[in-house]
């Protein structure tokens, strides 16, 4: 813009400027003054120059005589940019009002100078990204939109940059110019959050197995390497092509980055792998366009503990987006081998896995679908979900759960920890991990006494409800010992039983020593739920209120000991026959069918 060529005093005047149609001012404005206009025609020095801010993205006012060095009597050159917002073929206005102090308003009404106004028809370029690997959302280049994808391998993401370029509003004859510069650049960042995660920059980078893979082409095909310069960065996260020879556009440049190193990155729940392109023409015009690849670590593997029963443990694994944090899409991993390590807990033994299909249980196979190995000291089952889709119709393209069943064998542990880790293109994942406080049910105990069993009480003593293996680790039995708390409790020596609990089979081959308050169950058979009955008699007073209790200790493995108790206050229903005498101990022995 050219103003006062009459050199005016313009101290106490107002220059306003004003934007119309979908442009925005770029940078600053630049005012420069010459002591003539002949002064600036002969590009001789100017006597003053310095710059100011915009009012906003569409106006900016000057005063005259306010920068230091500005007299105000001065032919001004006022220099700035705009930038169209859409590539469309509309004219842009450009409008400059004058207004001498006192005057007010604008036209014939703004004082000496009034206002004067250009329009222009123009070319500009736009620039697009995509991420070619998963499906984004258009509006928000963060958020998914459909499945999430990987490139050719697990880790890679392929990327797609378009430089559009119009002629007049038109594209129809745009070029790309020789001398522009293209540059691109990776960061990782949390979803949600500003600013880049400084700690995960170097897991995100350009220099994979395959290299970058860039493919460049133009409308007229595809670019040869003489045609532009590519340098990279130093660290591998950035790269810029300046363009050598004018191309026919649009240009589309096609190329990956490599995620390196998933396991480490325990940062966050919910990353954002980005590519930042930018395409700049001359010192001002500058584009800039983004585009993102999610990581949702609970997408790919979360798991918890479903059921404490038995002394069994059932882990459920949710996979290929069943987390919390999955929003609605599944992870695309048909094109992959992935496997997951289940990491049985310390103090247990696997007892089987399975995979739930339609709301049923499928038993997974060993040798075929999982493996059962060590890693150090560690038992890890390795499950191949290739196979186990293979084998079951089910898709890796979905969600899968996985059921797996662990039998406790240490019965002293107060809490067990299992963790899964999904190993996919032999890239390991982050672990999931669920932790669960254990309440030891291998020996529990019941007391029954009513009308229909007094003069005498029922007990139960239900034993290794699961069937673990608790006690052959070390080639042994299990032993029951078992205690009266009251002296009006007795114990009615041929009223024991031992059955199976899951079918009610009677178990032979147990020795029992019993007194009036104790008894001893020997050679009790391991990896079997045990059911334990007996009679106690409760003599006393009809009407009388005995405190009745009862313990029971499961002794198992190298002596190692659980006891469970059940005491409560009973009133006595039908009298019981007493009687003196010495103390008196009874052994029993059965043989295989059970008799005595």
């Amino acid at each position: 813009m050219l103003v006062n060529p009459d050199l005016v005093d313009m101290q106490g005047w107002t220059i306003n400027d004003t934007l119309s149609g979908k442009q925005e001012y770029v940078g600053q404005v630049y005012v420069y003054g010459y002591s003539s206009q002949k002064d600036y025609a002969d590009k001789k020095e100017p006597v003053f120059e310095g710059a100011f801010e915009f009012n906003s993205k569409t106006n900016w006012t000057y005063s005259p005589g306010s920068l230091s060095g500005d007299t105000g009597k001065l032919y001004y050159v006022f220099e700035y940019y705009a930038t169209p917002q859409e590539a469309v073929g509309e004219d842009l206005h450009n409008r400059l009002e004058l207004t001498a102090p006192g005057w007010s308003g604008s036209g014939s009404g703004a004082g000496i100078g009034g206002d004067n106004s250009v329009t222009i028809r123009y070319n500009t370029y736009t620039l697009k990204k995509e991420n070619l690997s998963s499906k984004m959302d258009a509006s928000d280049p963060e958020k998914v939109n459909g499945a999430i994808g990987w490139g050719g391998e697990f880790g890679e993401i392929q990327w797609k940059s378009t430089i559009e370029g119009y002629n007049k509003g038109s594209e129809e004859g745009a070029m790309i110019p020789s001398g522009s510069v293209y540059t691109d650049s990776l960061s990782v960042k949390e979803y949600g959050k500003s600013g880049a995660l400084e700690g995960l920059l170097k897991y995100h980078t350009f220099d994979g197995e395959g290299g970058m893979k860039l493919v460049m082409e133009s409308k007229s095909g595809p670019v040869p390497d003489s045609a532009y310069e590519l340098e990279m960065g130093a660290d591998n996260r950035s790269f810029t092509i300046t363009f050598r020879e004018e191309l026919e556009a649009p240009v589309t440049l096609a190329y990956s980055s490599y995620v390196t190193d998933f396991l480490e990155m325990t940062f966050s729940t919910n990353l954002r792998f980005v590519n930042t392109a930018k395409f700049e023409f001359g010192d001002h015009v500058v584009r800039e366009a983004k585009a993102a690849q999610p990581y949702i670590r609970y997408d790919y593997i979360n798991k918890e503990l479903t059921q404490s029963k038995g002394g069994v443990l059932t882990w459920k694994l949710n996979i290929n987006g069943g987390g919390s944090n999955s929003g609605k899409t599944p992870i695309d991993l048909k094109d992959y081998p992935v496997e997951v390590w289940e990491k049985i807990p310390a103090g247990t033994e696997l007892q089987e896995i399975s995979l739930l299909k339609n709301n049923k249980e499928v038993t997974l196979t060993e040798g075929d679908e999982y493996s059962l190995e060590r890693q150090g000291s560690q038992a890890v089952a390795v499950i191949s979900l290739n196979k186990v889709a293979q084998n079951h119709g089910v898709s890796l393209s979905k969600m899968m759960r996985i059921i797996v069943r662990t039998r406790v064998t240490d019965l002293t542990a107060k809490e067990f920890t299992n963790k899964a880790q999904m190993v996919i293109d032999e890239k390991p994942l982050h672990e999931a991990i669920a932790t669960k406080a254990y309440n030891n049910d291998f020996i529990t105990k019941g007391m029954a006494y009513n009308a229909n069993t007094a003069p005498l009480a029922r007990y139960t003593v239900t034993v290794n409800p699961g069937g673990a293996d608790i006690s052959n680790l070390y080639g042994g039995t299990l032993t029951v010992e078992d205690y009266l708390g009251s002296t009006a409790m007795s114990y009615v020596p041929e009223s024991f039983t031992v059955v199976r609990s899951d079918n009610g089979e009677p178990v032979t081959g147990w020795d029992i020593a019993v007194s009036s308050t104790y008894f001893r169950i020997s050679g009790l058979p391991d990896e079997t739920p045990l059911t334990i009955t007996y009679n106690v008699a409760i003599s006393g007073n009809v009407n009388a209120e005995v405190n009745t209790s009862n313990s029971a200790t499961l002794i198992y493995g190298d002596g190692q000991r659980i006891t469970a108790s059940v005491s409560k206050k009973v009133v006595v229903l039908k009298p019981m026959a007493t009687g003196t005498g010495d103390p008196y101990v009874i052994i029993d022995k059965v043989d295989q069918n059970g008799k005595a």
